[in-house]
């Protein structure tokens, strides 16, 4: 007998053809898996691309990882990691700095080897750390602050919309960030009150925020929900041309004497610069405006006005200025010190950056260019490995 196959409908034909070309491209899509792996052993055993990539692991340096991995809290001092070592048999200062580099390079820990204030400081929970600080720097942070969508700033922080509204404003404007809205932002990381502040200072010592002054009277629940904790510089808006007002105050003297210091950064301008100055200086002053652009403070005798200054052809900053005005040279000498090297401790640890100075005004501004210099030098010496 002989029996006749007929398709049943022109979608048999359609769905045949799909097939066929889904198995070509299958086909294809595995040609090509086969040539990208190669390609990637290739550049996996290239020394120069990734030089630790083929090196010996002592068992030692396994087992301080381990013990790095298994430490409670987010970060340990260089004293503290020294002792982890020694118990390792990890001994030696070049051995102990290949090793934190080797981590490092591999997504073991977090390390800065530069010279500033985060040498001490290693991490050895990374992402931990990253979860951290995109609550406070994520790309679209406006967005996630929605009172109506996340129910978590009525429920846990005891805000209104009314009250939302104002901590929200004085953050993407002002970079005031209020306890409660900060206890909300880190709501899902559990923290009681002596890990929130440790976490607090931690954003601090990264230059990442300025912890704001308490006041010393009680506050209404209301000023509570907006009070700042926390004040994050990145987040700071420009001022309108017309809310620019003239930074200096009316007490200071009309016989006070100015000096200048404008670096210029020729090649490359270094990303936050400005930011990070702010975080910086909160502990030299008592009293600061900020702005986007500058930043007014004031010390003892002395006051000062930090500005970025743009090139004549683009918007791009291309200097750093720091105008300073006082009655006594002596406080001018002693704020113009603490700027260079406050300055030199964030630029001094950056490779290949370049810079020039120039100054004008007060004779003291000899003694400040000889230590902006000699903070140069210093920098380059204080690269050695802490210990």
């Amino acid at each position: 007998m002989i029996v006749e196959v007929v398709p049943q409908s022109k979608a048999f034909e359609v769905h045949a053809g799909n097939v066929l070309k889904a198995r070509q491209l299958h086909d294809i899509a595995c040609a090509h898996r086969v040539n990208l792996e190669h390609h990637l052993q290739l550049l996996a055993v290239d020394a120069d691309l990734f030089p630790r990539a083929q090196r010996y692991v002592p068992d030692s340096w396994r087992r301080l990882r381990t013990t790095l991995k298994k430490t409670p809290g987010t970060h340990l001092n260089m004293a503290q990691v020294q002792q982890l070592a020694v118990q390792h048999n990890v001994v030696g200062k070049d051995v102990l700095r290949d090793c934190l580099q080797f981590l490092t390079d591999t997504g073991e820990i977090i390390w800065w080897s530069h010279p500033d204030n985060t040498q001490h400081l290693i991490f050895h929970r990374p992402t931990y750390i990253v979860d951290v600080l995109r609550c406070l720097l994520h790309h679209d942070l406006d967005t996630h602050l929605d009172f109506e969508e996340n129910k978590i700033f009525a429920a846990a922080g005891g805000f209104t919309r009314d009250t939302f509204q104002e901590a929200k404003a004085a953050l993407v404007q002002s970079g005031h960030m209020s306890r409660p809205l900060l206890q909300c932002l880190w709501f899902h990381l559990r923290l009681d009150h002596d890990g929130f502040q440790a976490l607090c200072e931690l954003v601090t010592k990264l230059n990442l925020a300025y912890q704001a002054p308490h006041p010393d009277n009680e506050m209404h629940r209301t000023d509570y929900l907006a009070q700042p904790i926390l004040v994050v510089p990145s987040w700071v808006s420009d001022a309108a041309p017309d809310e620019s007002p003239n930074p200096w105050s009316t007490e200071l003297s009309p016989h006070a004497t100015e000096a200048k210091l404008v670096f210029r950064f020729p090649m490359l301008f270094p990303a936050g610069l400005l930011e990070k100055m702010s975080c910086r200086l909160q502990g030299h002053v008592t009293e600061r405006v900020d702005w986007r652009r500058f930043i007014w403070v004031k010390t003892d005798g002395v006051e000062a006005v930090i500005e970025l200054q743009e090139q004549e052809d683009t918007e791009a900053p291309r200097c750093l200025s720091v105008i300073v005005r006082g009655t006594e040279n002596a406080d001018l000498q002693k704020f113009l010190e603490c700027f260079c090297e406050e300055l030199h401790n964030i630029i001094g640890s950056m490779s290949g950056l370049t810079w020039t100075v120039a100054a004008s005004g007060s004779p003291t501004l000899k003694v400040s260019f000889d230590l902006c210099f000699s903070c140069m030098r210093q920098r380059q010496v204080s690269k050695d490995f802490p210990c």
